[in-house]
C-alpha cells in the first residue's frame, strides 16, 4: 500500500468511524493488505510524520486524538483519576504537571507521547468504579484514589495547587469511601 492510499484510509477512519487511534490489524482490514505490508506502510508513514506509535496503538498525526482518547484506548479497564480528574472537575485550581493519570486494575506503567505523558496507576479491581460514561472519575472518587495511592506510597498530601474540598458531594464521598480502608475514609471525610 502506498502512502496516498494510506492517507485515504486515515481520513476514512477519522471521518466515517470517528477513529484517530487504531491498531495495525484495523488498517490491514481496511486496506486489504497483509499485516506485514501494513506494518511497513505504518513505519514509512511514521517517518513522514503522518502517525506515531504508543504501545500497540497507532495515532493519526494529521488529525490527532486528544491525549485522553489515546490513554483510554491504551488500557481497558481504566479511567482518568487522581489529580487529572480533580482538575477537570474543578476541585484543583491548576492543571497537574507531568502526566495524565489513570487508574487501572492492570499493572502500572507510563507512556511518553508527542502529546504528553500518560501514567497508569494500579488499583485493586474492587476499587475500579466511580466514573462517568466518558471514563472520568467523579471528584469524590478521584480524591479517594489520590489519598489511597499517596498513603500507600508513604507520600504526604502536599498541594501546590488550591484544593476546593467544599465542592465535593459529601453523600457520594461517604458512599465511595465505604470501599476503601478505614485510614482512607478518615482522611477523605475529614477533608471537606
Amino acid at each position: 500500500m502506498n502512502l496516498v492510499d494510506f492517507l485515504q484510509i486515515l481520513q476514512t477512519l477519522a471521518k466515517t468511524h470517528g477513529k484517530r487511534v487504531f491498531l495495525l490489524r484495523e488498517i490491514a482490514a481496511l486496506s486489504g493488505a497483509s499485516r506485514p505490508a501494513t506494518g511497513m506502510t505504518l513505519l514509512r508513514a511514521q517517518k513522514k510524520g503522518l502517525v506515531f506509535r504508543v504501545g500497540n496503538l497507532w495515532v493519526n498525526r494529521t488529525d490527532p486524538a486528544p491525549l485522553e482518547e489515546i490513554a483510554l484506548a491504551l488500557r481497558s479497564p481504566s479511567y482518568i483519576s487522581f489529580e487529572s480528574a480533580l482538575y477537570r472537575r474543578g476541585v484543583l485550581s491548576q492543571s497537574p504537571r507531568g502526566a495524565l493519570t489513570l487508574a487501572t486494575p492492570r499493572r502500572s506503567g507510563s507512556f511518553v507521547t508527542p502529546l504528553g505523558t500518560i501514567r497508569f496507576i494500579h488499583l485493586k479491581s474492587d476499587l475500579i468504579f466511580g466514573y462517568d460514561e466518558t471514563r472520568l472519575a467523579y471528584s469524590e472518587k478521584a480524591w479517594l484514589d489520590l489519598i489511597y495511592i499517596r498513603g500507600r506510597s508513604g507520600r504526604r498530601t502536599l498541594w501546590t495547587e488550591q484544593f476546593y474540598p467544599e465542592t465535593l458531594n459529601r453523600k457520594r464521598l461517604k458512599q465511595f469511601a465505604g470501599h476503601f480502608p478505614l485510614w482512607v475514609r478518615q482522611k477523605a471525610v475529614g477533608a471537606g
